[in-house]
């Protein structure tokens, strides 16, 4: 975790408010960061616009659309933000001189595609958005802008059934058991901790448990029982509760304060994309012997937008 990425973070919880320098550097300071190094990178966030100094010793986010962040507080949505499956599939092209664009294989795994090459994404049609809705949304997280966005594919049978694989609903179910689990045991602990390790630990855990539900698949109760991602929802909701009583201040902020590092996508290696997103592993390899459908074998019938 960089100093840049704990500034944004916190800043991102007060909203249009912003908070105290004291506020800032006491928070680098829960992860080793002395106040020194915090300030040095506050004037940098400034210098490149990411940042205003709004009054004295006092910042906040520039007053700019936050891509990232609007994608993170998704998870505020909960079931809301899938359809019944219908059985289609999205299906998004890549022009051929953004097939190993890392922006837009970040912007697509976090939107619950899998890869079929480098150029073919695809993933159940169940959002509760419209094709032209979700292009926007993925552009503006760096999705490239010549993808052609496919809705209401359809897949033979025993092809969409292999591709289930890829997206490893058995693992899935186990992660959203096991945040469950780590949340609960959080929030019966963070009242007995000091004021500044159960500031860390909610800053950490919380921000666990809003990845992994922000960037879940959202897979359709056909191949996943849909109780587990819906009590961590629940859990996660209660936690944010929580976890703002443990920040509350004369600059209380607006939500919890959470890492988000994992949903930034600017200055990043090739290798921080390879999250445990299921995007990042075509289906086969390695934990399948079988081969991988073909774009031939795949699309039947699709709306390109």
């Amino acid at each position: 975790m960089k100093p840049t990425s704990i500034i944004l973070d916190l800043l991102r919880t007060y909203g249009t408010r912003g908070t105290s320098v004291q506020e800032i550097t006491a928070t680098g300071g829960l992860f080793g960061f002395n106040s020194n190094r915090i300030r040095v990178s506050l004037s940098r966030l400034a210098a490149r616009g990411v940042i205003e100094n709004y009054q004295r010793g006092h910042y906040r986010l520039c007053e700019t659309a936050d891509p990232i962040n609007q994608f993170a507080e998704r998870w505020r949505m909960g079931e809301a933000r899938v359809k019944p499956w219908q059985g289609d599939w999205l299906c998004i092209h890549l022009p051929a001189a953004h097939s190993a664009s890392t922006r837009s294989s970040w912007a697509l795994t976090h939107f619950g595609f899998v890869t079929i090459d480098d150029h073919f994404w695809i993933r159940p049609d169940n959002l509760a958005v419209s094709g032209e809705a979700l292009r926007n949304q993925l552009q503006s997280l760096g999705l490239a802008i010549g993808a052609v966005v496919v809705t209401a594919a359809r897949l033979m049978p025993d092809i969409s059934a292999r591709w289930l694989e890829a997206f490893e609903p058995n693992q899935l179910q186990q992660r959203y058991l096991n945040m469950t689990s780590a949340l609960e045991t959080s929030m019966q602990q963070l009242p007995r901790l000091d004021k500044s390790l159960a500031k860390k630990e909610s800053f950490q855990l919380g921000g666990q448990g809003i990845q992994l539900l922000a960037k879940d698949p959202l897979l359709p109760e056909q191949w996943l029982d849909p109780a587990a991602r819906k009590a961590l929802w629940h859990t996660m909701c209660r936690y944010d509760e929580v976890g703002r009583q443990v920040w509350t201040s004369e600059h209380k902020p607006d939500v919890t304060p959470i890492s988000q590092t994992e949903f930034t996508n600017t200055e990043m290696s090739g290798s921080e994309f390879a999250s445990p997103s299921p995007g990042n592993r075509k289906p086969g390899e390695p934990k399948s012997k079988k081969s991988k459908p073909t774009k031939s074998e795949s699309t039947k019938v699709g709306i390109c937008l």
